[in-house]
């Protein structure tokens, strides 16, 4: 099967077959759709000249309203490329496209895997958690309060889970030291990431988490032991931040972030609520500009939440907002109906004109929206506003250790931090909740690696 694999790897980009997925570090998938060589694959063939070449690579983007990130630098030899069409998994597609001085011989072998955007890594398998089965939304699948372990583990098994899963559970929940999961060892990461994010509140439940700062948590923000609170797990995206959360009888509540080492999303309601927790206002003196960033977010609509901070941050003007909100509502679909500005946003980032529900409006939201999550990201003190904010928040973080031993999954251990450190690069992203067919949501926060 390795040999496989680097036969497949050898071959680059060009050996690709459709639905090969590529993964980044935000948590995006792309499906490879195919590749093309232009002007063609005739070895040694290329433009007249540089010129010509830029000429056809703004019909392509005009074509497909996609602007082409490249994976290598643009020289004024380089007459000619390569493109390649990706699927993304929120809808949209992406160009990258590789410069060359002609068409090469051996076009096969002309474009190496790691010739990619920066962040995106080829993937020979599909991403493991949407198939692990073992995330709370695969084995609670409710938002019900649970009063108890037994409570909370016969939810678990009525949804089907495993007696390898249960009976590891229990073990958890019975306070062992080590608690194993039989026949799972090929699932270590899922064991340790996916069911920690149920692992982990079931072992402060039993006490088997009990050192300084699980102890502080409960004392500064419960007011009572863990084991005499509700607990529950989000099954929406608007509490990405958390993992599940405790609930203490009089109404205080301990948010559990088990993200591991890949980072943590959270929702502008994370932020929000986080902001509000500040109670002596003191941060949200110290950064007012991004208070007021965060509060546009959280009250305007998810229509005109982008429009409006993409007016106040310059990336469009109210004329442009008067367009994008006509094309949306008229639903046009005539790009050559668009003035100068609209065309120039439109080809930014891209669509797919085929999708069902395709909005030229939609598309222009979705771009104003990811230049706003462009320059926001930018703004280092902005970031640095959100991570304050954030480490003021009443969340507990815990990290779960595990190890295989033989053909098992051995939970050895965890390690807590209280109050929370978020100390990675916080990110707005706006691909996910906005698309060329429809307003999913409104910006997320990523936590990139090293927060959580």
């Amino acid at each position: 099967m390795r040999a496989l694999e680097f036969i497949a790897e050898a071959k680059g980009i060009f050996g690709r077959k459709h639905g090969d997925t590529y993964v980044n570090d935000n948590g995006l998938t792309a499906t490879f759709n195919y590749v093309e060589m232009y002007p063609d694959t005739k070895p040694n063939n290329a433009y007249k000249d540089h010129e010509t070449t830029l000429e056809a690579i703004n019909r392509i983007q005009i074509r497909t309203g996609k602007k082409i990130t490249w994976v290598n630098v643009e020289k004024p030899i380089n007459n000619a490329f390569a493109i390649a069409f990706m699927d993304t998994d929120d809808g949209d597609i992406m160009l990258w496209g590789r410069w060359y001085k002609s068409v090469p011989n051996n076009v096969i072998s002309s474009w190496a895997n790691k010739e990619l955007p920066q962040g995106w890594l080829w993937s020979s398998k599909t991403s493991e958690k949407s198939r692990s089965g073992m995330t709370p939304q695969d084995l609670i699948k409710s938002e019900n309060k649970f009063t108890g372990a037994d409570e909370l583990l016969q939810a678990i098994e009525n949804n089907g889970a495993s007696p390898e899963i249960m009976e590891g559970l229990r073990m958890v929940a019975g306070g062992a030291r080590v608690a194993v999961f039989k026949g799972l060892g090929d699932k270590l990461s899922s064991v340790r990431d996916h069911l920690g994010e149920i692992i982990s509140p079931l072992a402060l439940m039993s006490g088997v988490i009990k050192d300084t700062n699980a102890i502080n948590a409960k004392t500064d923000i419960l007011k009572t032991d863990y084991n005499r609170c509700a607990v529950w797990f989000p099954q929406s995206k608007s509490n990405n931040l958390i993992d599940s959360e405790f609930v203490a009888p009089d109404g205080h509540t301990l948010g559990v972030s088990t993200k591991g080492n890949n980072g943590a999303k959270a929702s502008v309601k994370n932020i929000w609520d986080a902001m509000n927790e500040d109670k002596n206002a003191s941060l949200k003196r110290k950064y007012k500009h991004a208070v007021s960033i965060v509060e546009t977010i959280a009250n305007e609509g998810q229509k005109m939440g982008p429009l409006v901070l993409g007016e106040q941050l310059g990336v469009i003007d109210s004329y442009l907002k008067d367009e994008i909100l006509h094309h949306i509502d008229s639903k046009t679909n005539k790009p050559e109906e668009m003035s100068q500005n609209a065309q120039k946003l439109f080809i930014e980032f891209g669509s797919r004109a085929s999708s069902p529900g395709y909005n030229i409006g939609l598309v222009l939201l979705a771009n104003c929206a990811k230049k706003v999550a462009q320059k926001l990201n930018e703004d280092t003190k902005f970031q640095e506003a959100c991570r304050s904010f954030l480490n003021q928040a009443s969340i507990i973080q815990v990290y779960t250790d595990a190890k295989t031993v033989g053909g098992d999954v051995h939970i050895t251990g965890f390690r807590t931090v209280y109050p929370p450190k978020f100390d990675g690069r916080v990110m707005i992203d706006a691909g996910k909740n906005y698309t060329s067919t429809a307003i999913k949501g409104k910006f997320s926060f990523d936590i990139g690696k090293g927060a959580s």
